[in-house]
């Protein structure tokens, strides 16, 4: 599967992200992570205990790119042995306001795209909600650079 997204994408043609798939946001409220008014947008996804692996990428975006959507999303497998309830109540503790976190306990991300969510995964979707690439791994240089010259490719398509 995960070839098969990587092809696409390479070749051009957009992938599907599972958008139509409400997730469940940290007030326990069902909630798309994406609708056509947040137009382009980066989406983390990570395994629930790994999601302060996303702060330093997303604190990096920011500062390089205004006005572009985040969403994160902590995916939650069951043999984890966490609940939805345990992971919310942890990340209304440590999440910052205004940082939108949605909980996947059905794992639709990562299942759908073949996520390994061992380990940071950023997904860049274009103002339709197409997917325009994927990457995967913990921050560092080489890679920023990377994920920001697709941001920047997908903010000058034409529209």
């Amino acid at each position: 599967m995960a070839w098969i997204l990587w092809t696409a994408v390479m070749l051009g043609e957009p992938a599907t992200a599972p958008l139509g798939v409400e997730l469940i946001d940290l007030d326990g409220r069902k909630a798309p992570i994406w609708t056509i008014d947040d137009g382009p947008a980066v989406v983390l996804v990570v395994h629930a205990r790994r999601l302060r692996g996303l702060k330093t990428w997303e604190k990096h975006l920011r500062e390089r790119f205004e006005g572009l959507s985040y969403a994160r999303i902590a995916d939650l497998p069951a043999e984890s042995g966490a609940t939805y309830e345990d992971v919310a109540a942890k990340l209304r503790e440590r999440v910052p306001e205004g940082v939108r976190v949605f909980v996947d306990v059905e794992r639709s991300w990562a299942r759908e795209l073949g996520l390994d969510t061992s380990r940071p995964n950023l997904l860049l979707l274009d103002d339709a909600g197409n997917l325009t690439a994927t990457f995967q791994g913990r921050f560092e240089t080489t890679l920023f650079e990377q994920v920001c010259d697709a941001i920047g490719e997908t903010l000058e398509a034409p529209r």
